[in-house]
């Protein structure tokens, strides 16, 4: 079975070697491409980036920019997620970067309908699925 976890760069190699070779495991580089590198050494199978842009579900998370996302989509072997504030709005920039994984808490469980949020998200990844 496929499980994901998603770990501080640091312990990526502790993690890994707990989890197994099987299991998706997700570090978090906050826009510290060296970071993401050490990650992909150590057996991560994606890295994430942000907050790209103000987010409510963590406001005080320092900013990643859209630049370093960009850097590792083409440079690193393993996909590259997208966190913070992305809104239906922001997916061209943040997908132009070539992030493929994108992760989203109160543009879907913030709205007022998140069927209607959730369909608009679907709309904008519509070229990527």
């Amino acid at each position: 079975p496929t499980a994901s976890t998603s770990v501080p760069a640091m312990a990526t190699s502790a993690a890994r070697a707990q989890l197994g070779a099987n299991r998706v495991l997700g570090v978090t580089c906050g826009d510290d491409l060296a970071r993401a590198r050490r990650a992909v050494d150590h057996g991560a199978s994606y890295v994430a980036f942000g907050r790209l842009y103000p987010s409510n579900t963590k406001p005080d998370a320092p900013p990643a920019r859209l630049e370093t996302l960009r850097e590792a989509a083409r440079s690193l072997p393993v996909p590259v997620c997208a966190i913070g504030g992305i809104t239906p709005a922001r997916l061209p920039a943040v997908t132009a970067t070539g992030a493929r994984l994108i992760a989203v808490v109160d543009g879907l469980f913030g709205a007022d309908d998140i069927e209607l949020a959730a369909r608009a998200y679907l709309r904008g990844l519509g070229p990527y699925n």
